[in-house]
């Protein structure tokens, strides 16, 4: 046979592929060289034998499951046959499965955007679609992680990231053993943020360790910001209370423990007691020399006002040697302590059981000053200490016809109390001889003023014209003043029956 060159080049790239089969049985031929018709039939001949070879060992179609009930395809032989293992998850609800397909350890499931895990069918883990995205859990749900990154981190750009709702328990709990059992954190708006429509607060926080606080916020940037702030458009802002202790404490060590501002017409810090026994609406409280429990400050208004419809305005107590009230001016003049009434009561009113209902003192000027139609009124005895000018400490009438001890008809006596100060003989005693009458007051007349004049005119007249008695010299001793009597044309004779006034200034 004459074949064209194309044609055994055709030829050649048929029997390529069966090369590796038949290479040893085909004839090579060479160009120039005859063909022979034997040669080429062999060559056919070879070519048949290798595609027999290639269709008795290639993988059948299959036509049935290729692995019997309870397992899983392993693998694939290199005579191209599927090989099986056995299946380990085990039936339908069985437990205690040791491997996953021959996997030992945790099995992670995680629902991407668009998924959904659901395990509430026992036994089961269902991943499905969902157009919305996200996934659910079987409650109650515990797990574990040990890290630095979130266990559990939710992130919604526009609405609710964690959602929590409970009909009778804690819609979201915290606990933590040495961190935050709950920790929020914001941008720009509240870091926590709570509601209640039926409660008693929005947020709650309970300490069960002494010293701990409930709910406690703290300020780390600087002046203007606030650790805890509340805010009220017609309640309050921050309410604490308690049954025995403080509703609200605070403390500083260089600026103020509570501070209250106003800055239209209301009340910065104000305290009230309802319950109509002993208590303060507020109560400050310093216990080393020189500081202050409570304290006003104004450049131009009120440090501290009182106001009361029917009771104290303000009311200031102490303990032995302590001070109720004190009030001080640091300048050149205004009022230490100023009282005002709209009507006929006092401006200042003081009382003591015993003691100085009302005491002033100045050590280079005056202790109590009075100005008016009537800068001074006394409804009682006035009482002066003796060595000072003034007032009378001393009075006494004497009526020298009465028996001995009654003279003293009338007296009063400035260094005692009580009513031994106006009831005869008020303390004090009489002493005579002819024409003398010594007074007895008990205290030192030496620094007195004595003044003595004649009460009535007993004397009798021995010769024309008559002799009526005069004083004729006033005597001061350590305690007592002698008063002599005369009559007034003689000195030979004293009048032992001249009754008499004395008083000492």
């Amino acid at each position: 046979m004459n074949f064209k060159g194309t044609n055994s080049f055709l030829l050649g790239a048929l029997l390529f592929p069966l090369g590796a089969l038949a290479a040893e049985t085909f004839t090579t031929f060479q160009p120039g060289t005859p063909i022979r018709a034997a040669e080429v039939n062999a060559n056919f001949s070879a070519l048949k034998a290798g595609i027999a070879a290639l269709e008795s060992g290639k993988q059948t179609k299959l036509t049935a499951t290729p692995c019997a009930a309870g397992q899983f395809v392993q693998g694939v032989t290199e005579a191209g046959a599927l090989s099986c293992g056995v299946d380990q998850i085990g039936a339908a609800g069985s437990a205690g499965v040791a491997s996953l397909n021959g996997k030992t350890g945790s099995l992670a499931l995680e629902a991407g955007t668009g998924l959904k895990i659901d395990s509430a069918q026992a036994g089961k883990l269902i991943l499905s679609a969902t157009s919305t995205g996200g996934g659910s859990l079987a409650l109650p749900f515990t797990a574990t992680a040990s890290g630095n990154t979130p266990a559990f981190s939710v992130t919604n750009a526009a609405g609710i990231a964690l959602s929590g709702s409970s009909t009778d328990g804690h819609a979201v709990y915290g606990i933590s053993v040495k961190g935050y059992g709950v920790s929020a954190y914001s941008e720009s708006s509240f870091g926590v943020v709570g509601f209640t429509n039926t409660g008693v607060a929005g947020v709650y926080g309970e300490s069960k360790v002494s010293g701990a606080a409930g709910v406690r916020g703290v300020n780390s940037v600087g002046p203007g910001s606030s650790g805890v702030w509340g805010e009220s458009v017609p309640g309050s802002g921050v309410r604490g209370s308690s049954t025995s202790g403080s509703g609200v404490l605070g403390t500083a060590e260089k600026g103020y423990g509570v501070k209250g501002s106003v800055s239209a017409s209301g009340t910065g810090v104000y305290g009230e007691n309802t319950s109509g026994s002993a208590g303060a609406g507020v109560q400050g409280r310093a216990d080393p020399v020189n500081s202050v429990g409570v304290g006003g400050l104004s450049s131009a208004g009120t440090g501290v006002q009182g106001t009361s419809a029917s009771g104290t305005g303000v009311r200031g107590t102490s303990g032995s040697g302590g001070t109720g009230v004190e009030g001080a001016v640091t300048g050149a003049s205004g009022f230490g302590v100023k009282g005002t009434h709209a009507s006929n009561g006092f401006g200042v009113y003081g009382h003591s059981p015993s003691g100085v209902g009302v005491g002033g003192e100045s050590s280079g000027s005056i202790g109590v000053q009075g100005t008016g139609p009537i800068a001074m009124k006394a409804v009682g005895n006035a009482v002066q200490s003796v060595g000072a000018g003034g007032w009378a400490k001393g009075m006494v009438i004497v009526d020298v016809t009465r028996p001995a001890g009654q003279q003293i008809v009338r007296c009063y006596n400035s260094q005692v109390t009580g009513a031994a100060m106006t009831t005869a003989p008020c303390g004090y005693s009489i002493e005579s001889s002819t024409g003398q009458w010594r007074v007895v007051f008990g205290f030192d007349t030496r620094t007195t003023f004595a003044a003595a004049t004649l009460t009535d005119n007993q004397g009798q007249c021995f010769d024309l014209p008559c002799k009526f008695p005069t004083i004729s010299g006033v005597l001061y001793e350590n305690d007592s003043v002698v008063v002599v009597t005369r009559f007034a044309a003689s000195y030979a004779y004293a009048n032992p029956y001249q009754g008499f006034t004395l008083i000492l200034y």
